[in-house]
């Protein structure tokens, strides 16, 4: 269960530090002579190792981020929340399903791993209920498709949430069946 924000912070870094890892580590395949690609893998991955591993010390020493968490306000519309666990199961996934309750109207927007969902929320108070949903029909790696699915089966069984600071905890009744984590948003300036 997370329960601290710095342990989830890290989770997600390692996440997405893995899957950068991932890429570096296989631009030499692009090599054509297998002997000279053998012998300089061996010597490549080790530096690439090296090197993100102090990259995520700079990280975990100077802070992720340049804007300070502590002073932002997250509300339950307009923030995108990526879910950091279903069930109580962190979500080991290469790419991360995320929440967004649109601020005016009822529409919802979501991202399960591969496919996009969308349709409508309704909010009363604590009270939350989502869907139905639409969503996108492509098909993905299974480990990727099985947590899709039990997301959106959640989604569609949400009844209430708390919200706490970065935080949102979504309930189906009293069984806390995911929490999601708030993300600052990303303005990009006009051309």
């Amino acid at each position: 269960m997370v329960t601290d924000d710095r342990f989830a912070d890290f989770a997600i870094f390692v996440q997405k530090l893995r899957a950068l890892a991932s890429v570096i580590l296989l631009a030499p395949c692009l090599q054509t002579n297998r002997g000279m690609f053998l012998k300089n893998m061996k010597t490549f991955r080790l530096s690439s190792l090296l090197g993100l591993l102090a990259l995520g010390l700079l990280a975990g020493f100077t802070g992720c981020s340049s804007t300070s968490t502590s002073a932002v306000t997250w509300t339950l519309t307009g923030t995108v929340w990526m879910v950091a666990e279903l069930e109580g199961e962190m979500v080991g996934a290469e790419k991360i399903p995320s929440l967004q309750l649109e601020t005016a109207g009822t529409r919802v927007n979501a991202f399960g791993g591969i496919n996009r969902l969308a349709g409508t929320y309704k909010l009363d108070g604590t009270a939350l209920s989502i869907g139905p949903l639409v969503s996108t029909r492509m098909a993905g790696p299974e480990k990727q498709m099985k947590i899709e699915a039990q997301f959106q089966k959640i989604l569609a069984s949400v009844t209430n949430h708390r919200q706490n600071g970065r935080w949102l905890i979504l309930l189906a009744g009293e069984k806390v069946v995911a929490r999601a984590q708030a993300t600052p948003a990303v303005n990009f300036p006009n051309p």
